[in-house]
């Protein structure tokens, strides 16, 4: 399974909130599919509360961020908010007779907030090369809530999600049998590795 984030212009997916964000997302599906929390991202244990069956599914979960916008949590602390639909029509799972798409569309809201000041990460990152996983602790200095969804009418980002996500046919079955395994596409935006501490 690979995940391929695609946002607005004024949305920068490598900024440290939305690090986190798909962070905790890619590691709660990783965990979802396979019940295994060695498949996550380093620290997204201590976050996990939830338990998992294992529910296979391969391909690409194409992932959009509605939206990211500041506010306060009901103890006065600031946060942010993501909205993000999940696209799953490019995945399937393993039957009997081939491959079944099971998953359409999954609307997820996050609150993040820092629990400790920002940090100078200059040069520690080289942003040359990157990888499907990030191979430090994202979370560390952070704490994320998964929070209920917002109903506020014809633009509130449920119904964004359900049917205003742009290459969406919403004639394409939801269950439908496949007879070949859905193509599994290169991660994007990827994750920068660590630079070499000797550079």
């Amino acid at each position: 399974m690979t995940y391929h984030w695609i946002a607005p212009p004024d949305i920068d997916l490598g900024s440290p909130e939305m690090r986190v964000a798909r962070a905790y997302f890619e590691s709660r599906e990783n965990y979802i599919r396979t019940a295994d929390l060695d498949v996550t991202y380093p620290g997204f244990a201590r976050l996990i509360e939830e338990t998992s069956q294992s529910l296979p599914l391969t391909g690409t979960t194409y992932i959009h961020v509605l939206s990211i916008t500041p506010s306060t949590d009901d103890r006065g602390n600031n946060v942010d908010v993501v909205h993000v639909c999940q696209d799953f029509m490019r995945t399937a799972k393993p039957s009997d007779t081939g491959w079944v798409r099971t998953k359409s569309l999954a609307y997820r809201a996050l609150q993040i907030r820092r629990t400790e000041p920002p940090r100078d990460d200059t040069g520690l990152f080289d942003y040359e090369h990157y990888l499907p996983y990030p191979t430090w602790d994202v979370f560390s200095g952070w704490e994320v809530e998964t929070i209920l969804p917002e109903w506020k009418g014809n633009d509130d980002p449920w119904n964004t999600c359900m049917w205003g996500i742009p290459g969406v046919n919403q004639d394409t079955p939801r269950h439908e049998e496949l007879l070949d395994s859905p193509v599994v596409e290169p991660f994007y935006p990827g994750w920068p590795t660590l630079a070499d501490d000797e550079e």
